[in-house]
């Protein structure tokens, strides 16, 4: 692939999977061999209908689809963590895309703000419809709404995911 975007990017092999490891580099290579270091570094880098995938671990980082259609698989829910930090910003957003999210436990995200940006502190989901299955909700907050999981214009599949001790205000 290419990227003519603001930095040049080749990418000597043509992949539709990525890997992500909390052992990687920022190679820019992404293969099992040699896998990226974030999990937002791999939706970056990720076409239309690709798939991420994440090895377990605890990637501190708040993600976002970029209206991509992509599939965002962890290893297993139970040791494959997206963790928000409470830093003010929901962990998973999916705008206008769609594709897979699976695989995950989401905690500590805190949207905050009024409408619309306090709403959805684990997953916000606009204007898309993704497959989210076997994910753990746990500790996240929203000031609008939506403490776990906040939808709007979407028709979602979503199966098999805990939600404890989420919060929302509004």
């Amino acid at each position: 692939r290419m990227d003519m975007g603001m930095y040049y990017f080749y990418h000597p092999l043509d992949l539709s999977t990525w890997h992500v490891s909390t052992t990687g580099s920022g190679n820019n290579v992404g293969t099992a061999e040699y896998p990226l270091p974030a999990i937002q570094t791999g939706i970056g880098r990720a076409g239309i209908g690709d798939t991420v995938l994440v090895a377990a671990g605890t990637y501190t980082e708040n993600i976002n689809y970029n209206g991509k259609n992509i599939s965002v698989i962890g290893e297993d829910r139970e040791t494959t963590i997206i963790d928000g930090d409470d830093n003010g910003q929901r962990v998973v957003y999916i705008l206008n895309g769609g594709g897979a999210l699976s695989g995950f436990t989401i905690q500590n995200g805190h949207a905050q703000g009024g409408y619309p940006n306090g709403r959805g502190g684990g997953i916000r989901i606009y204007s898309a419809s993704p497959t989210l299955t076997n994910l753990k909700m746990i500790n996240n907050t929203a000031s609008d709404g939506g403490g776990a999981i906040y939808t709007l214009y979407c028709n979602s599949l979503m199966s098999d995911i805990i939600i404890d001790g989420n919060s929302a205000s509004g």
